[in-house]
């Protein structure tokens, strides 16, 4: 009699069916998970080239507006230290953002050629559901990978955006009112430390580094 056929054998086939079924749940939410990762990448990457040309075209109107000054010395007028910093956050955004969406490595499902083996090969049931389950192993070890990358550059990509856009409206401020008084910059600092804490990013690092610490040490 064949291990299909026997109490054990049947107890064991359940128990491999059901962890497959489990694993495709898995590997479906890991998916569900970094497909969103990406769309919000693509999203903020497309906002920050938008941002980017209205701030340099702002930039270059302000430089032409006079004839009788000097370019540089009118736009010195409206250059400041938020000025810069809210352009290299929203760089650093941008480039953080094409990172996380061509970064991504998601496995699904079995290929063609797996396919294939599994139906015209010469394999049992239970052989069959096995090789699912090892497989679906490996795969939500390969999506957890992924996600321990894209995760932080995700949460990193928002933070500089937010960053910028911080920055920016100070530095308007700023022209506005010939100066930022150090009480404003006070909040303003802590108030970006407050909402960095407050992505998790810290956690996700850590999260990071401790399974790459791991998947060096295996390697």
């Amino acid at each position: 009699m064949s291990d299909d056929s026997s109490d054990g054998g049947d107890s064991e086939f359940d128990i491999l069916t059901i962890t497959r079924e489990e694993a495709h749940r898995t590997v479906d939410q890991q998916l569900s998970t970094l497909n969103d990762i990406d769309t919000k990448a693509a999203k903020i990457l497309r906002l920050n080239l938008l941002l980017l040309s209205i701030v340099l075209t702002g930039v270059s109107v302000v430089g032409t507006r006079s004839v009788d000054q000097p370019v540089s010395i009118t736009v010195s007028q409206y250059s400041n230290s938020f000025v810069v910093a809210g352009l290299v956050s929203i760089l650093v955004s941008t480039v953080l953002a094409a990172l996380t969406y061509t970064s991504s490595s998601m496995r699904g499902g079995p290929s063609g050629r797996d396919l294939h083996r599994l139906l015209y090969g010469d394999f049992t049931d239970r052989q069959k559901v096995y090789g699912l389950v090892e497989s679906y192993s490996k795969w939500t070890q390969s999506n957890f990978r992924t996600n321990t990358r894209n995760a932080p550059l995700g949460t990193m990509t928002v933070s500089f955006l937010v960053y910028g856009i911080v920055f920016l409206a100070v530095s308007v401020y700023e022209t506005v009112s010939s100066g930022v008084p150090w009480w404003l910059t006070l909040i303003v600092v802590v108030s970006l430390l407050v909402f960095t804490w407050r992505t998790g990013i810290y956690g996700q690092l850590r999260r990071y580094w401790r399974y790459r610490n791991l998947d060096v040490a295996e390697d």
